[in-house]
């Protein structure tokens, strides 16, 4: 029932450095003032603007066509994109030549495992298909890795800990493509991540689950509640210390069912194949906070604006 795991690559200094940077960041952004975490916002922002105005033929004309100062500009002076603008202008919106639409669909078309990347060096993320549209979305690895690192803020780092993750693993998705970084690199110190396909028979999953002995179980609400009531029927013998949720809804009551019958705290992940880590709740905290370090949010009464 488990996905088949890759050999791990090799510890480089570049790729550690790149998550301790990361990491550091994020703690020095906690002690930001709301005016300070803006101003860092759009600095990051206007770098951005700046390279996209450079180098993607889409982002250039549109700049000039709306006669944005680049060095002044604010999201709200570019209109909203939407999935199906990055579909049908995906090779003029990206800055890196080698990447094209026809060459990512081409990758996914053969490649159902989590972990490859395209070209040996870029993570790609494929949506649900659920809206009826499938958007593809591509990530450098310094860029995966800010987008990646938030989980440390609800899982600590300790040596090895053994991570469960039951959902949709076969396809390059946001959920098994972030949890399954924890087996990659300097982080294979700190993790040993499993993830069971939720399309496998539920009694291969709950057996596998029963050896691995995970600390952190971690899955879609609809799949939590039915493990849940395999521990309670005594199918299911595990203890873990804490319970993940992402890609569905937690609705009150299933969340106090969950921490009733594992004994554990309940945690909510918000990620999107478009922005990775979106928002989580924290340990002892109510609701969930949203992930301002690299995501800009414009909360209006019937829709969010995200900019990265």
């Amino acid at each position: 029932a488990s996905t088949a795991q890759p050999s791990m690559k090799l510890f480089t200094p570049r790729e550690s450095y790149l998550w301790l940077k990361t990491l550091w960041d994020h703690r020095c952004n906690l002690r930001f003032t709301r005016e300070q975490l803006e101003r860092s916002q759009l600095r990051k922002f206007r770098r951005l603007v700046s390279h996209a105005g450079k180098h993607s033929p889409y982002y250039r004309e549109l700049i000039a066509r709306h006669r944005i100062e680049v060095r002044n500009c604010v999201p709200s002076d570019f209109p909203v994109m939407s999935k199906k603008d990055v579909i049908e202008h995906f090779d003029d919106i990206v800055t890196d030549r080698r990447i094209t639409r026809a060459r990512v669909a081409e990758f996914l078309s053969r490649s159902k495992d989590p972990t490859e990347l395209f070209e040996g060096r870029f993570h790609v993320l494929h949506t649900s298909g659920t809206s009826g549209t499938v958007g593809c979305f591509v990530f450098s690895h310094e860029a995966w890795i800010r987008g990646a690192c938030h989980v440390v803020r609800v899982a600590p780092l300790r040596w090895r800990r053994r991570i469960a993750f039951v959902a949709a693993t076969r396809g390059h998705f946001a959920g098994a493509s972030l949890m399954l970084t924890g087996n990659h690199g300097t982080n294979h110190l700190f993790y040993n991540v499993r993830a069971y396909d939720v399309g496998q028979p539920m009694p291969s999953i709950i057996e596998e689950l029963n050896r691995f002995q995970p600390h952190t179980l971690s899955g879609y609400a609809a799949v939590l509640k039915v493990l849940a009531e395999a521990q309670e029927r005594g199918e299911l013998r595990i203890a873990p210390a804490q319970i993940g949720n992402g890609g569905e809804p937690l609705m009150p009551e299933v969340k106090a069912y969950l921490e009733r019958v594992f004994r554990a705290p309940v945690l909510n992940g918000y990620a999107s194949s478009e922005h990775l880590h979106m928002a989580m709740s924290l340990p002892g905290a109510d609701g969930m906070f949203l992930l301002e370090d690299d995501l800009i949010f414009e909360l209006n009464p019937d829709h969010t604006c995200v900019t990265n």
